[in-house]
């Protein structure tokens, strides 16, 4: 027997008030995995909210969810947060689905100056709704009830850091040091703390964006002895801090 997440919208959930699926997600359930009766269904919002729930389907491309109880789950304590260089369009996608499913709260895409991704300004609301959407299709192939926050694209400077924190950054320089060393000389400097992780766009940092880093108190961390894609370096250095926390 199967177990699907399903996506409800930002709505309220409500027990035994039907929440009608889109019509993509409908499809997918019904002529893509083809959902029957005995698999597990869980509704969430996004938000933290669940609810065991079952489907009526009106036809082969409508249905809905008729949720049960919702209950509240539990947000972790300290949480992760990405700062991540703009990268070109399908690995910065891949890069919103391994941070969604890792469990990032936020994720701050970061003008640098090595590039934007290929975009121009005016095309960043259409990104965002994309990411909003590989977000939402994340959480639901890992269950994870909270969607993590994706905020429009902005300079590193403006970007609040929470105290007793821990803050790493990949890096490929050469001052930058392994894990495991940081880990060891460091770990109780975060002990209380969300976890900022810093991956630059594909080239690295430049050395100003790594001045304003360390003023920030990040740290410097080389992941391999070769050179990581950002996308890789990102998931990389999730796990690690996800780990630490």
């Amino acid at each position: 027997m199967a177990h699907f997440y399903i996506y409800g919208g930002d709505g309220e959930i409500v027990e035994n008030v039907p929440v009608p699926l889109d019509k993509a997600a409908a499809h997918h359930l019904l002529r893509v995995l083809r959902v029957d009766r005995l698999d597990e269904l869980t509704l969430f919002d996004g938000k933290g909210v669940t609810a065991k729930c079952r489907l009526e389907v009106s036809n082969r491309h409508s249905a809905f969810a008729i949720p049960g109880v919702p209950q509240m789950e539990v947000a972790p304590r300290r949480k992760l947060h990405l700062l991540q260089g703009m990268a070109k369009s399908a690995a910065m996608e891949d890069i919103v689905r391994r941070a969604t499913e890792l469990g990032v709260w936020e994720i701050h895409p970061l003008q640098c100056e090595r590039g934007n991704g290929g975009l121009g300004r005016n095309d960043f609301s259409r990104r965002l709704c994309r990411w909003r959407s590989i977000a939402i299709g994340a959480c639901s192939q890992s269950r994870n009830p909270f969607l993590p926050t994706i905020h429009e694209p902005t300079r590193l400077e403006n970007i609040p850091i929470g105290a007793n924190s821990l803050r790493i950054g990949a890096s490929l320089g050469s001052e930058s040091m392994p894990w495991k060393t940081f880990a060891d000389d460091r770990r109780q400097e975060w002990q209380s703390g969300d976890a900022y992780v810093a991956v630059g766009p594909e080239g690295d940092f430049t050395a100003s964006e790594w001045h304003l880093l360390r003023t920030k108190g990040f740290a410097e961390l080389s992941l391999d002895s070769g050179v990581l894609r950002s996308e890789t370096a990102a998931v990389v250095l999730l796990a690690l801090a996800k780990l630490a926390l």
